[in-house]
């Protein structure tokens, strides 16, 4: 095989990734992913209108594609933050232990109403769980991106939940990014059309 049909084959199971990517809500009901990403994108657009925040959390590449999202939404003018400060990632670890190190700052950033994007390709991550639960307690709004196996635990706790089924990190992490690009996208351009 040449490294062009390598590329157009990796590309190709990208695409198809996409296209099969599923969705729940909180009763582990399917949605339609047009539906679910308008409804994401309405819902985290009207935090600006109520001065909420969206939190975004993950663990190695999905901290990356947590903070490219908060990039996206602070350009979006939403109050937005990502939460691998090293200092304060690092200070929460040593005390309470690493399971706990987003789990609680969510006590500060997710409150009633406001948003917490988790991104887990496993969806297993101890710190990621907790977490969500914390936000879940204080009434917050959770989305959850994850992948591996379709019954991974935090596939179970999210308002809307996109799950990519592939056990693949790098291609997993690939969706992530794509779904995330889309989903502030689609947000910019709700708030262009009420300029």
């Amino acid at each position: 095989m040449s490294s062009l049909m390598r590329a157009q084959h990796y590309f190709s199971e990208l695409g198809r990734l996409l296209a099969a990517t599923e969705v729940t809500n909180s009763s582990g009901e399917s949605l339609d992913f047009q539906e679910a990403t308008d409804r994401a994108a309405q819902f985290i657009h009207s935090l600006r209108q109520r001065s909420g925040v969206v939190a975004i959390i993950g663990n190695g590449g999905s901290s990356a594609i947590a903070s490219h999202m908060q990039n996206d939404l602070v350009a979006a003018s939403l109050r937005a933050v990502c939460m691998h400060d090293p200092a304060i990632l690092s200070a929460t670890a040593n005390d309470f232990g690493y399971e706990r190190s987003f789990e609680r700052p969510m006590n500060h950033w997710v409150q009633k109403g406001d948003v917490l994007i988790a991104i887990s390709s496993s969806g297993q991550s101890h710190n990621i769980l907790n977490a969500v639960q914390k936000a879940s307690q204080n009434n917050g709004y959770i989305i959850t991106m994850s992948g591996f196996k379709k019954d991974n635990p935090l596939r179970q706790l999210g308002d809307l939940n996109f799950y990519v089924p592939d056990a693949v990190y790098g291609t997993v992490e690939s969706v992530h990014g794509c779904i995330g690009h889309y989903l502030t996208d689609l947000i910019q351009q709700i708030a262009q059309m009420e300029v």
